[in-house]
């Protein structure tokens, strides 16, 4: 009767449990994974890598869709670059103040064993951080020579579709085009003219010639500016006047 009570109380405790390791298993996982993408020396490494091939790939971009996936995925270089750079230099730093803090070896001294390991470990510490640093400048550059680069091929590409599609003014095609569509363009030129001619009949016929030679003086006004001729005919009537004095 306890057995039965027992394992009655213990089976759904130990459920209980394995539902709980796996609801914390993903999150663990998660952690870990987060954990490997905050590495800036590992994050450093696969930015070059694909630095590479975007490289590799420039061969092989004959559109500018294609170049312009390319520039996205190296200013995207750049931004994980830049980024490793910033988490590296507070790890510089911290090396610079662990090592001021053991201070310079006495002359006619000798260090002791475990603080000569910790100094030549922490310095090998701060060279490597250092290098990485350099590194990630030198690759955050390059990232940006190559987006540069790269956006300049495309403006290229895109002069060259757009010459392609537009003839040449010394193409002999163009002409030939132009020649073929005169015709046309001087019946409709020739029709609006006659249009013009028709309505500028009615409109005399119907008002006389007071309205066109009214606006033929209005549009000339109008073309020369009236400020100009009040002063011509005010520089005028001036020198008439001393003439006549």
């Amino acid at each position: 009767m306890s057995s039965r009570l027992f394992s009655s109380f213990l089976r759904p405790l130990a459920g209980m449990m394995v539902c709980a390791w796996l609801g914390m298993a993903p999150v663990a996982l998660a952690q870990g994974d987060d954990a490997v993408d905050a590495d800036p020396i590992a994050q450093l490494a696969q930015a070059g890598k694909d630095l590479k091939q975007i490289q590799a790939s420039l061969d092989d971009a004959d559109t500018r869709d294609t170049l312009k996936t390319l520039s996205d995925r190296a200013l995207a270089v750049q931004r994980d670059a830049d980024a490793a750079r910033n988490a590296l230099q507070p790890q510089l730093d911290q090396m610079d103040a662990r090592v001021a803090q053991l201070g310079d070896v006495p002359e006619g001294t000798v260090e002791a064993r475990d603080i000569a390991v910790q100094r030549k470990t922490l310095n090998q510490q701060r060279s490597d951080i250092a290098s990485a640093i350099a590194r990630a400048k030198l690759l955050a550059g390059d990232a940006r020579q190559l987006g540069a680069d790269i956006e300049k091929m495309r403006v290229s590409q895109f002069s060259e579709e757009l010459a392609r599609k537009v003839n040449s003014p010394l193409s002999p095609s163009l002409w030939r085009q132009f020649a073929t569509h005169v015709p046309a363009d001087l019946g409709r030129l020739a029709s609006l003219y006659r249009q013009g001619e028709t309505t500028a009949r009615k409109a005399i016929a119907e008002h006389g010639w007071g309205a066109p030679l009214t606006g033929l003086v209005l549009a000339l006004l109008m073309f020369f500016p009236l400020r100009l001729w009040l002063r011509a005919a005010g520089r005028r009537y001036a020198a008439s006047d001393r003439k006549s004095v």
